[in-house]
């Protein structure tokens, strides 16, 4: 039995109806996570057949069950599991064993989900190929000469080759994105807040939305529902937003993006005509509307991004999580310390968010840009008054080597990072193939409106005919 092929609802039914036993299944997934070649895998847990044991139980004692019955799930490395390591792959953080669960973990474990592993990803998620990790390069699923993309690439490689029916990931600047769309899978970026980031390594906190992996916007969508919700630990998360609703194409208006598709000019453009081109079709309304100074908010973004990020990274000082390094003061310290176990991506990012928070003339580079993020989502929300949703293309082509990734990082950045900037609901799903490699459709909408994204996406999914 294929079990990588079957939706999340069929696995669970499955399990419901003793068709098969969780620990037989689950033993699949490992089995093929544990011959992984392509660097996705940090770590299977051994804890996993106590899990999938668990279920089994459960179910042989006419026990209610979870939605997510024995699901094999993987974790990207920056999820707290109690019990089990979470190194944010990097060398600082190497040995440190997480004693307690972060909110997401416990959630999938009421859901009785299957967490068997850890996957690779960038340093402390900075990172947009998957290239940064401590702990070697995550290999792309399709062609393990180019780059899987980033940071969440061990979880989108992982979901792509069939380790898992679904993965965490975190998404600070289309980190969840980008492998997805490189790796051909679904990838889920909530509203901030949607999902608790209690128990999860910071990034970038006022930025970082945690979100999901999968191989349908149906099992995303299950996922979603199972992890999201106000959690106590998290005051910046909120209450749950309506997941699903049933939305008409000939009631949808959908909103074409002129200042960036127009003078986009990649050879699978016309991939993208042909989507819009489907949606009209079967009824939907496209609409001309324009992303107001989104080339400046990028600029603002970069500057929260790295104030915050090097914010997080200042309690690593070399006095917890690893090992300390002879010195006669702090100074020696945290300069030992940080030289040997950080890579030079983190180093990077560390002074150029020190230059954003420096203060000149009682302002800061830093402070500029919160006044343009708040001015760029006002601006955003706009938008949605018009169109209920906005279609993008995830990346400027698929998948390709580090040096031609690099070459149109900043072209890409326009298309990812305004969701995270504003704070709204974005996701791509497999539109198309080039050169033999993936490309992904992406779909943003208003704030808390997941239920259109995933309609949306849904809608999409069936005219292409996918699962």
């Amino acid at each position: 039995m294929d079990y990588k092929t079957m939706s999340v609802d069929e696995f669970v039914a499955g399990i419901r109806g003793k068709k098969f036993t969780a620990v037989d299944a689950v033993k699949t997934f490992v089995d093929r996570a544990k011959k992984d070649k392509h660097n996705a895998v940090l770590e299977v847990f051994a804890s996993w057949k106590d899990q999938a044991a668990a279920v089994d139980a459960k179910i042989a004692k006419g026990q209610a069950v979870g939605v997510l019955a024995g699901v094999p799930i993987f974790i990207k490395d920056n999820v707290l599991m109690q019990g089990h390591r979470a190194s944010a792959a990097s060398k600082f953080l190497e040995n440190f064993v997480s004693p307690y669960d972060s909110t997401v973990i416990r959630k999938l474990k009421e859901a009785d989900a299957v967490i068997i592993g850890r996957a690779n990803m960038d340093e402390f998620a900075l990172g947009g190929c998957g290239t940064k990790s401590a702990f070697g390069v995550v290999r792309n699923a399709v062609n393990p000469e180019f780059v899987a993309g980033g940071s969440s690439s061990g979880s989108a490689v992982a979901q792509a080759l069939g380790y898992c029916l679904a993965a965490i990931g975190t998404d600070t600047g289309g980190s969840i994105r980008i492998p997805a769309s490189f790796n051909g899978v679904v990838g889920v970026k909530p509203s901030y807040g949607v999902v608790s980031r209690y128990g999860v390594v910071g990034m970038a906190s006022g930025l970082d939305h945690v979100g999901v992996f999968a191989n349908s916007a149906s099992d995303a969508q299950i996922m979603l529902d199972v992890i999201a919700g106000r959690d106590y630990f998290d005051r910046t998360s909120v209450e749950k937003p309506v997941i699903k609703k049933d939305v008409k194409a000939s009631s949808l208006r959908i909103g074409y993006v002129k200042n960036l598709l127009d003078p986009f000019i990649a050879p699978h453009k016309d991939v993208y005509e042909k989507v819009f081109a489907q949606f009209e079709a079967a009824g939907a309304k496209r609409k001309d509307v324009k992303i107001k100074d989104v080339e400046k908010a990028v600029q603002a973004y970069f500057a929260v991004m790295c104030g915050q990020a090097t914010s997080n990274l200042a309690r690593y000082t070399g006095t917890r999580y690893t090992q300390s390094k002879a010195a006669e003061t702090l100074e020696e310290l945290y300069l030992a310390s940080r030289t040997e176990f950080f890579g030079d991506q983190v180093k990077t990012r560390m002074v150029s968010g020190s230059i954003s928070l420096a203060w000149s003339d009682g302002h800061s580079i830093y402070k500029k840009g919160l006044e343009m993020q708040r001015q760029f989502t006002a601006d955003f929300a706009k938008v949605f008054e018009e169109v209920d949703c906005l279609l993008l293309p995830t990346m400027i082509g698929p998948a390709a080597c580090v040096e031609k990734y690099y070459a149109r990082v900043n072209e890409n950045r326009v298309f990812l990072t305004p969701a995270n900037f504003a704070h709204v609901p974005a996701m791509t799903v497999p539109c198309g193939v080039v050169d033999g490699l993936p490309i992904g459709l992406q779909i943003i909408c208003k704030k808390y409106d997941e239920a259109t994204m995933f309609a949306v996406a849904k809608m999409f999914e069936e005219m292409r005919g996918a699962k």
